[in-house]
């Protein structure tokens, strides 16, 4: 039951259709719906053709930096697919945190990424934010575009410190280890001085020292020897003369 009324709504809906629309009617505006579709649908092609196609500019740089140090101002040229743009003539201008130009108007170079143009500077002293400012022509459906595009940079006055002082302890190492190597090298020379020098006058007054020990002991046995010998031929003389004055005495007891 359900079934056929749905069925009859169905038809009584299109039967309602095609007695309010007339055939010719609705063969038009199905026509012109699809006339539309197209022509929307080559528009929405030929925008995202031109968009795509649609050269841009990005800055690649952008750091901090210290002082007196090599910086590059980097930037790359492409269209909305990503293709690189080649052939570009880049200028770049850097000014002070004071807003002061550092330099106006200088030449990029293109790096060896298709694309990409950079500059070469040496960062300046004055610490602080600084504005850098590049403008390229390009060449685009036979016609010539200019892109610009500005960045910023930081010479940090932290790191500038954390640099002085890392300087600074550099130089006080190398002064001690300078300070160390020389009384190293003094060291060396005294130890060489003593052995080439000290140690030799120590052998020479040691051999000295054993020569004159040596020349007192045959000193003193020669006065020992010189000694006994004098006190052996003195007691031999005495005991002589005592011998013949005792025979000499004898003989004149005897006599009387």
């Amino acid at each position: 039951m359900r079934e056929i009324r749905l069925r009859d709504k169905i038809h009584m809906f299109f039967d309602l259709g095609a007695e309010g629309f007339p055939p010719r009617k609705i063969a038009f505006f199905v026509i012109v719906f699809f006339v539309l579709a197209l022509v929307l649908f080559a528009l929405v092609n030929i925008i995202g053709i031109v968009f795509a196609s649609e050269p841009s500019i990005k800055m690649v740089s952008g750091t901090e930096y210290i002082s007196n140090e090599e910086g590059q101002i980097i930037a790359r040229l492409q269209d909305s697919a990503g293709n690189p743009i080649l052939g570009a003539s880049c200028i770049v201008s850097l000014l002070y945190p004071d807003k002061s130009f550092v330099f106006i108007d200088n030449q990029m170079q293109a790096t060896t990424v298709p694309g990409n143009y950079y500059y070469s500077f040496l960062t300046p002293e004055t610490n602080g934010v600084y504005e850098e400012n590049i403008r390229c022509t390009v060449t685009h459906n036979n016609q010539q575009r200019e892109l610009a595009i500005s960045s910023s940079f930081h010479v940090s006055a932290g790191l500038n410190l954390i640099v002085e002082v890392s300087r600074s302890q550099r130089e006080q190492f190398d002064e001690m280890l300078a300070e160390f190597e020389d009384t190293q090298a003094k060291i060396n020379f005294l130890q060489e001085f003593i052995d080439t020098n000290l140690y030799t006058d120590l052998n020479l007054m040691m051999q000295r020292v054993n020569d004159l020990n040596n020349q007192f002991i045959e000193t003193q046995e020669h006065i020992d020897q010189t000694v006994h010998d004098s006190v052996s031929t003195n007691f031999n003389s005495l005991y002589q003369k005592f011998k013949q004055t005792y025979i000499a005495s004898a003989d004149i007891f005897d006599t009387n």
